[in-house]
């Protein structure tokens, strides 16, 4: 006989609700099949930006590139151009056609920002290790990921993530990340395509 609480389970997820998930092996598992077989990601994205002070979201737009195995671009072109670039230890932005860069080798604390950046954004929570407390949810569209970090440093920065992961190729779909109670940035990725070739350019100071 069916219990009451599967009943209960199998209508949210049917009904777009998420629950926790039963078979945490088999999505680990097809998580890293997937992220260890990725070349390259290239997707258009939407950031939105909330900050409580000013009552006020911003909305950027733009595309996002990703190249194994730690080249990540963010290049906006709305409302106002602006380019992040990170190459190894290399960080680079480009605004209104000034440019800086620093070296991340030497800070620690940005240094593992970069990597969980990239392993937000490509989905590969297999990599957090064990400076976040992970919880795993499904709906039956989608995974979703919540990570807390456990360490005051990383809480400095975001006190709270959520990947939204597709269930039909375990891509990104949304990342949101909460620097605190108020305040978050997402980035919604659409019209993804993944092991393209991807020119130098593309990573690129200009």
């Amino acid at each position: 006989m069916v219990s009451a609480a599967l009943l209960l389970q199998a209508f949210s997820a049917a009904a777009g609700d998420f629950v926790k998930i039963n078979d945490l092996r088999s999505f680990s598992e097809n998580l890293a099949a997937r992220t260890s077989a990725m070349t390259s990601i290239r997707a258009d994205v939407v950031q939105k930006k909330y900050l409580s002070v000013f009552n006020a979201e911003v909305v950027s737009k733009g595309s996002f590139a990703w190249s194994a195995p730690d080249k990540l671009c963010l290049d906006y072109t709305t409302p106002a151009p602006y380019r992040i670039v990170i190459d190894g230890d290399r960080l680079l932005t480009v605004n209104a056609g000034k440019s800086s860069s620093a070296n991340l080798k030497g800070n620690p604390v940005m240094s593992q920002m970069k990597s969980l950046l990239s392993a937000c954004m490509t989905g590969n929570v297999n990599a957090m290790g064990s400076d976040f407390e992970i919880e795993y949810f499904e709906s039956d569209r989608e995974y979703k990921v919540v990570l807390v970090p456990v360490s005051d440093r990383l809480r400095g920065y975001v006190c709270r993530m959520e990947i939204f992961l597709d269930r039909k190729d375990m891509s990104v779909n949304t990342l949101v990340m909460h620097e605190n109670e108020t305040d978050y940035t997402s980035y919604e990725f659409s019209g993804k395509k993944f092991n393209e070739a991807l020119p130098a350019s593309v990573f690129a100071g200009r």
